[in-house]
């Protein structure tokens, strides 16, 4: 199994909606393609979540 990893720097309108996005596609991609999406940093201009 493929694993990425995306550090995602910005929670902003844009941002919260990819993790969204991210998340309801993330079960989907690693039954059908093999590919574990990981969301380990997620960071916006004050704080950072490990």
């Amino acid at each position: 199994m493929k694993k990425i990893n995306i550090v995602l720097c910005g929670t902003g309108n844009v941002g919260s909606k990819l993790v969204d996005q991210l998340l309801e596609a993330r079960e989907s991609l690693r039954q059908k393609e093999g590919v574990e999406l990981n969301l380990p940093v997620i960071a916006n201009s004050t704080r950072a979540y490990f």
